[in-house]
């Protein structure tokens, strides 16, 4: 089986989410080509270093830089400035199953296989109607015409791809559970620096710039050491005031590069995926969590996340607490227990190999398709 993977607008860095969540498990599946649809300011001034083996074609539009959720009123030319950019790669690959990450992509998928004869699996990686409405991106007209897309994508779909077990069930039938992955070969245990107290960390940046006062309020009632890794720039010294507002005494605020962020979550006792409620929130898994549980970090996660619940409650590899309602109750000895429940739960739940592999049976449609 031919296949082709595609993504659009999302700029595939080899250390971006796009990369690591999808453009590499199926390169490593070694069944697949993959094609980056990209705005001109990145094709034409060569500003991303271009994956090996990923053909990196422009887009027409959007014209603004990095507009990843389109309008209603976008829509229209997306679809005619790029289908047929979409359908001459089409004609070139002759791909008999195209796999699109999100909503942008998946609308080409969706157009174009009523052209050519492939299957169409519909890789959404969360709930992009939503997120667009919660940022302030969408209005309520553009938020109800990418809701009717998703309903046609996933009648449509041959199969599905959903990033926790509540996403799979929201899908529905023929739903894959492939959750974000982690390289469990190099996100691994390691011997623990040892600092007086906790070492709380939380990773990348807050799906909310509140969420931040939900992280501050746990390393202040466990009076740790906290390290907020890989936050925007540009929201440093909001994070910082709201950590002294909250009575964090230690902590550091930076930037690291993606090798050194082992030996951080090696000397971490905690680490958080701490989200308010939120439209989101009732599908979310979180890519941090599989890099902490492989490093042997148990999680405090609030109950609103409730793809990262399910795992943390099966797994018993975590806290499932909402510092704004209560004080969290955690007991040390408990949490070093907990360490190697949280290594195995990498290993079962968030493998890369096991999720390439699983890929690789969808790909050549020898995995059941059911929605457990």
């Amino acid at each position: 089986m031919k296949v082709l993977v595609l993504t659009a607008i999302e700029n595939p860095l080899p250390s971006s989410l796009v990369y690591t969540q999808t453009i590499l498990p199926a390169k490593l599946t070694g069944k697949a080509k993959v094609v980056s649809l990209v705005h001109p300011r990145d094709f034409f001034l060569r500003r991303i270093k271009r994956p090996h083996g990923v053909w990196i074609f422009p887009l027409l539009y959007p014209l603004r830089y990095r507009d990843f959720h389109l309008g209603a009123i976008h829509i229209p030319f997306f679809i005619l400035f790029n289908l047929p950019i979409f359908l001459f790669i089409l004609l070139l690959t002759g791909p008999s199953l195209v796999h699109a990450r999100s909503y942008p992509a998946s609308l080409l998928a969706w157009l174009g296989s009523y052209v050519f004869p492939y299957r169409f699996l519909f890789d959404p990686r969360g709930r992009y109607p939503e997120e667009g409405l919660m940022m302030g991106r969408f209005r309520k007209r553009d938020y109800k015409i990418w809701k009717r897309l998703e309903r046609l994508f996933i009648k449509r779909a041959w199969a599905k791809i959903g990033v926790s077990m509540p996403h799979v069930r929201e899908l529905g039938e023929r739903t894959i559970f492939i959750p974000p992955l982690v390289d469990t070969q190099k996100f691994t245990p390691g011997k623990k620096k040892r600092r007086k107290g906790w070492v709380v960390v939380h990773l990348g940046n807050f799906g909310h710039l509140s969420d931040c006062e939900l992280v501050a309020k746990l390393a202040s009632s466990l009076r740790a050491f906290l390290y907020v890794l890989h936050p925007c720039p540009e929201n440093f010294e909001y994070i910082k005031e709201v950590l002294e507002r909250e009575g964090v005494k230690e902590y550091e605020i930076k930037r690291v590069e993606r090798e050194e962020v082992v030996e951080y979550l090696r000397e971490a006792d905690l680490g958080t995926l701490l989200e308010g409620e939120s439209l989101t929130t009732p599908i979310a898994m979180g890519t941090k969590l599989p890099e902490y549980l492989a490093c042997g970090v148990p999680v405090v996660v609030t109950p609103y996340v409730r793809g990262a619940v399910e795992v943390v409650e099966k797994y018993e590899c975590g806290v499932v607490v909402d510092p704004e309602r209560e004080k969290p109750k955690i007991d040390k000895k408990e949490i070093e227990r907990m360490r190697e429940r949280a290594r195995r739960c990498a290993e079962e739940v968030f493998s890369l190999k096991k999720g390439v592999e699983k890929l690789r049976r969808l790909y050549e449609s020898s995995l059941p398709l059911t929605s457990h």
